[in-house]
Parts: C-alpha cells; structure tokens; sequence
C-alpha cells in the first residue's frame, strides 16, 4: 500500500479505505459465527465506519480544487470564499499551508500569509539597497515571494517537488505577474547551492522548515557556511522559522554564535482582515542590521548555554536529538 498509493490515490485515503474494508472483512468473518448480537454490533460498527469514511472522502474531495500526489506526498489547492473580493487559493501539503493568493486580479501580488511587509522576509527586502537584487530562495510554495520583486530583480527559486512548480504556475500566477526576472531550480536546494558558483545574492530565504518534518541539513553549521558563500557582504539570510512543534530560534542561535554572525528575531502580529499570518523569522547578516525598522522590530537571538551546533556528523545528530 505505502508504494502504490502515491502512484494511485490523489490523496491520503488508505486509512479511510483500509478501515472500510476491514469493516466488511468483519463482517464477512463474523456473519456465519457469532451470536444475533455480536453481528447486530458488527453491522452497525460497519456502518458507522464506511458512513465515516465515505464522508471523510467526499469532504476532502470537495474542498480542493487540485488534488495531486507523488513521492513527496499530496498536494491541494483549495478555494475560500468564492466570487467575492476577498476569493483566494490555498495550496495544502498535508496540514500545512503554502502559500495562498487573491484571485482578483488587483489583488493578486499583495503581500499575504507568512510574507506580509512586516515579516521579516518583507523588513529584510525593505532593508536591501533598492538597485537590481538578487534574491535566492530554498522552498517555492506558491510563489509568494515573487510578489516583492522590482523591475531588474532577480528572484531564484529552489524546489526539491516538481509537482509544487506545476501547481505554482498553473493555479497560482504569482510567478507570471512578477515584474522581475524568476527562475526555478529544481533539486534540493543544499545540493543546488553546492554545485553552483557563488551566486552573489542580497538576500538568501531559506523557506523549509513549516512542515513536521524539518529538513535538519538545511540548518546545519555547514549549511549555513554555504548560505554565506553564495551572499554578498552586506546580504542577509533569512530564514523562516515558523513551527508549531519545533522551537527553531535555539538552533540558529547556536549556528549564528558559532560562524560569528549577528541574529535577530522578528515576530509580525497577525491580521485575519488581510490574510496576514503570525510568522516568526530570524534575519542573520555579517554584521548589526542598521534599518530602523528592523531594529524596532527585532530581538537579539541569545545563544542557549550548552545547546549544542548542529553539523552535518550524523554522531553529533543523534546525540542532539536524542
């Protein structure tokens, strides 16, 4: 089941499929015996369980306007509020938003969900020398970023899904609309970045750790050694720590601290009236980020006493995790 369903199954529906037909294997087993009352309890039990799981399918099904799967897992695109102003795409991996977008076609590169101007992504590109930039970015979503760009920017996306790169340029126009030059990359973006010269960017996003799942080599002192080689000196790498499970700031605390880089932390308030999430980033450059509104809205990310770096030695891993 766990290799076909990805080739078969638009979306997560083992469970429900299995339960379903386990309730009819039951029933199959327990018919001919058992006593009138075990098969009474045995018929309602299945009952109530394909009634569940057929309302649990239909549901999924309604709600999404493309629903896809493959190795990396499914993919949804749903849609909120339908022929009104405010109508917009969300695309659902898992539990997990994103990125989300106005359809209206006024609307469609404002700066919503995780990536609002008071972000730290946002304070970050606010902060950049306003000439051309390049802008790198590991985790492609919907595209969200692309909607900062000015003419002559340049805004490269890494994307390890190439489902999520269909999904993004056919449901979500945020790459279309841009006014500056994109570029998709595909492979995981560590390794992209590694066979590739020093790209010389103002800002680095690193977009990938949302999900349950936290791609621990994304944060790694090694890692983060590569991000710096691929910025200029006065860039700023931003990473997008927002987690409901992980507490992340310790991790780029103790890296920071380690290379001899400045972090600070940047929580935005949420504002539902605009599609604007709480999200929590933490901006680390070379040296003290002099923009006023960053310094506003910064907090100096302290180094825990014993937390441990992470690298790349998988012995180091494990005694961290562990």
């Amino acid at each position: 089941m766990g290799l076909a369903a990805p080739k078969v199954l638009t979306g997560y529906f083992e469970l429900p499929l299995a339960l379903i037909v386990c309730s009819i294997l039951m029933l199959v087993v327990l018919e001919y015996r058992s006593h009138r009352w075990t098969v009474l309890a045995s018929w309602t039990a299945a009952v109530v369980v394909c009634w569940a799981g057929v309302t649990y399918l239909n549901s999924y099904r309604a709600s999404s306007r493309v629903m896809v799967r493959n190795f990396y897992g499914g993919l949804r695109v749903q849609e909120y509020e339908k022929g009104s102003r405010d109508e917009t795409r969300m695309l659902v991996h898992g539990t997990v938003d994103h990125g989300m977008q106005f359809t209206a076609p006024g609307r469609r590169l404002e700066h919503i969900t995780y990536y609002g101007p008071q972000s730290g992504a946002g304070l970050a590109i606010d902060a950049l020398p306003r000439s051309p930039l390049r802008v790198g970015i590991i985790g492609l979503g919907a595209g969200s970023l692309a909607s900062y760009a000015k003419p002559g920017d340049v805004f490269r996306f890494y994307e390890i899904n190439p489902l999520v790169e269909r999904i993004a340029r056919t449901e979500f126009t945020y790459l279309s609309d841009c006014l500056g030059k994109t570029e998709v990359i595909m492979g995981d973006g560590r390794l992209s970045l590694e066979s590739e010269p020093a790209q010389s960017y103002d800002l680095l996003v690193v977009d990938a750790f949302s999900g349950d799942a936290v791609p621990v080599h994304l944060l790694t002192r090694q890692a983060m050694d590569l991000y710096f080689r691929h910025l200029k000196d006065r860039g700023i790498l931003a990473l997008h720590i927002t987690n409901t499970h992980l507490d992340l700031e310790p991790v780029v605390a103790a890296v920071s601290r380690e290379l001899g880089k400045y972090a600070v932390k940047i929580v935005n308030d949420k504002n539902a009236a605009r599609k604007i999430y709480r999200s929590t980033w933490a901006l680390v450059s070379y040296r003290p980020l002099m923009s006023p509104m960053i310094r506003d809205a910064g907090v100096e990310i302290i180094a825990r006493p014993g937390f441990r770096v992470w690298t790349d030695d998988y012995n180091n891993l494990f005694r961290i995790l562990k």
